[in-house]
């Protein structure tokens, strides 16, 4: 996967209107991802998923004003299959949460300095 599905500093800087406040508010995003990620896996394991949507729903946010596409898209998945009550099995909300964590994982990889 290319970097540039992960961080789009370009769409980041376009949104916040500069370059250095868009490498700092990705900062602040790194810097809470990890306890991120780990609530998303336990609000999912518990099967709570009102914690689960809310978190994702403030997460969307964040994640669309860093330029993270990747992440966005599969916050936004998820997030719909949260809202879709009558349709919405266990099963696909692993299958989601999977996604956005490994998503996840590969950005924790990912060096700010380097975008």
């Amino acid at each position: 996967m290319e970097d540039n599905l992960l961080f789009d500093l370009n769409k980041a800087t376009e949104i916040i209107g500069s370059r250095k406040e868009s490498l700092k508010l990705i900062s602040i995003l790194m810097s809470e991802i990890e306890e991120i990620k780990l609530k998303i896996i336990s609000f999912a394991k518990l099967e709570d998923k009102r914690q689960l949507r809310d978190l994702v729903h403030s997460t969307i946010g964040m994640a669309a004003y860093c330029g993270t596409p990747l992440l966005s898209m599969q916050l936004i998945n998820l997030q719909n299959e949260l809202k879709n009550h009558e349709n919405t099995t266990e099963e696909s909300i692993q299958t989601l949460t999977t996604q956005v964590v490994t998503t996840i994982n590969k950005m924790l990889k990912v060096s700010i300095d380097n975008l």
